[in-house]
């Protein structure tokens, strides 16, 4: 896994960022330092920056809060998701019916010794403290809407396909 500063200038790097850079600077006016400053920010806003010690810190916390709350974990098939993981970008889809799921396939996926899944989770989780803990276990912020704001749809679009391209489990 890359650091995020290093994704951060690949994603902003790109012919398409600096392209709409360009437009968006002709179309409202400003100047293309401040675009691309706005662009910037938006990556920074929205990128995961994975951080080994925090997959420490959810592992004891997992093995503490888990037998505590629930009676036991009970899946199957994950061998045969991992042989894919190893081979193809794969998107996982959990059912979501709470945040335990996504904690949960990042915990499996650390235990296994794989590179855990980035997990789009809405920009409302990027509130102190959770959000830098989310943020260093793998989550990346989005914003529930992008209408109106060309500049960060480019800057979300260029993100995606970096993490598709460099064959990242999604989450």
């Amino acid at each position: 896994l890359l650091p995020k500063s290093q994704v951060c200038s690949l994603v902003l790097g790109t012919a398409d960022i600096e392209e709409t850079i360009h437009r968006v600077a002709r179309e409202t006016g400003e100047s293309e330092i401040q675009v691309r400053r706005r662009a910037g920010r938006y990556v920074e806003e929205m990128a995961a920056d994975f951080k080994k010690s925090y997959f420490s810190v959810l592992e004891i916390a997992f093995n503490w809060v888990w037998p505590r709350m629930f009676a036991g974990l009970v899946y199957t098939g994950l061998e045969r998701v991992i042989e894919c993981v190893k081979k193809h970008p794969v998107v996982l889809v959990p059912c979501h019916r709470s945040h335990f799921d996504y904690i949960i396939m990042s915990y499996l996926f650390h235990m296994r010794y794989v590179s855990p899944p980035h997990i789009a989770a809405g920009i409302n989780l990027s509130f102190w403290p959770m959000g830098p803990l989310f943020r260093g276990a793998g989550a990346y912020f989005i914003r529930r809407t992008f209408e109106g704001d060309e500049l960060y749809k480019a800057v979300f679009r260029q993100y995606l396909t970096f993490l598709i391209r460099e064959g990242y489990t999604q989450e």
